[in-house]
C-alpha cells in the first residue's frame, strides 16, 4: 500500500510480515494481530523528481546566494562605519528571523510546534552548525577582504555534495567528482599562493594585515565546512515538516547562542 502525495515528496511505508502500509493506525492493527513488534520494518521511498523542481531548486540556491552576497556586503560596510562585533549582527538577524518566520508558518496554515519527535535531535544540530558557520563567515569577513571570505565560504557546495555522498548515500557522478576537484583547485588559486608580484587581489588586502588574513580565510574555509553539514541535516529533513520550521529553530538557536557572547564583548569594550 502506497499513500498519495506531490510528485518529490517522501512516501513512508510501514511492513509487517510482508503486510504494507502507510497509515500508522493499520500499522497498529497489523502489529496487533501478529503479536511481533521486531518484525515492523520502515521502508522510505522517494519519488523521481521532475526536471521543473530540478531547475526551481537550483533557481532558489542562486537567489538564496544573490541575497546572502547583498546580506555579506552591507555587512562589510557596517564594520567600517560602526563599532558593532558579529555576534551582535547574529543576534539582530536572528531575532528578526523568528518574528518573519513565526508570521509566515502561522500565514501559511503551519504550526510551528508540529515537529516529529524524531527530528528534533536533527533540528538542533542543525541550529547549532549553521550557527557557528554564520560566525564563522561574520568573523571572517572582519578579519579579511569580502571578495575572499564570501568566495571560500560559498565553496561550501563542495562539502555538501561529499557529506550527502556519505551520510546520505547520495549518488555523484564522474562529472560532479571533476567539478568537485576544479572548485578545491579554484579554492586553492583564490590564496594566490604563488605569485610575488603586484595582483588586483594583492591590492585588495594590502591594507589588511597578512596573519589576519590568513585567519580569515581559514575561519571562512571552516565556516564553509560546517555550514554544509547544516545543508546536508536539511536535505535529510526535506519535506517531513513545514519547510520554514527548520529555520525558524535555526533563528532561536542563533538567537540564544549569540546573546552572552554579544554581551561579553559589549562589557569588554566598556
Amino acid at each position: 500500500m502506497k499513500s498519495a502525495g506531490k510528485e518529490g515528496e517522501e512516501f513512508i511505508e510501514f511492513e509487517v510480515h510482508g503486510q504494507k502500509s502507510s497509515s500508522s493506525e493499520e500499522v497498529d492493527e497489523l502489529i496487533t494481530a501478529t503479536g511481533d513488534k521486531e518484525e515492523a520494518e520502515v521502508v522510505v521511498q522517494e519519488e523521481p523528481r521532475s526536471a521543473w523542481r530540478s531547475v526551481a531548486g537550483m533557481m532558489s540556491m542562486v537567489g538564496s546566494a544573490c541575497g546572502f552576497s547583498a546580506m555579506s556586503c552591507g555587512l562589510k560596510i557596517l564594520y567600517r562605519h560602526v563599532e558593532i562585533s558579529a555576534f551582535e549582527v547574529i543576534y539582530w538577524k536572528s531575532l528578526s528571523m523568528i518574528l518573519f518566520e513565526y508570521v509566515f508558518i502561522k500565514w501559511s496554515g503551519g504550526d510551528h510546534m508540529e515537529t516529529k519527535k524524531e527530528l528534533r535531535l536533527t533540528i538542533l544540530l542543525r541550529g547549532v552548525t549553521g550557527f557557528i558557520g554564520l560566525a564563522c563567515l561574520f568573523t571572517a569577513i572582519q578579519l579579511t577582504s569580502l571578495s575572499k571570505a564570501s568566495c571560500l565560504f560559498w565553496s561550501n557546495p563542495i562539502f555538501t555534495a561529499l557529506y550527502s555522498r556519505f551520510f546520505l548515500s547520495e549518488k555523484l557522478s564522474n562529472f560532479d567528482w571533476v567539478a568537485i576537484f576544479v572548485c578545491f583547485f579554484g579554492v586553492f588559486l583564490l590564496q594566490n599562493p604563488f605569485s610575488t608580484g603586484s595582483t588586483s587581489l594583492q591590492a585588495d588586502v594590502a591594507k589588511i594585515d597578512p596573519f589576519l588574513d590568513m585567519a580569515g580565510s581559514a575561519v571562512a574555509i571552516i565556516g564553509a565546512m560546517i555550514v554544509a553539514f547544516a545543508l546536508m541535516l536539511m536535505r535529510k529533513m526535506a519535506g517531513q515538516m513545514h519547510f520554514m520550521i527548520s529555520p525558524f529553530y535555526y533563528a532561536i538557536v542563533c538567537t540564544i547562542g549569540s546573546t552572552p557572547v554579544a554581551l561579553a564583548q559589549h562589557k569588554m569594550q566598556l
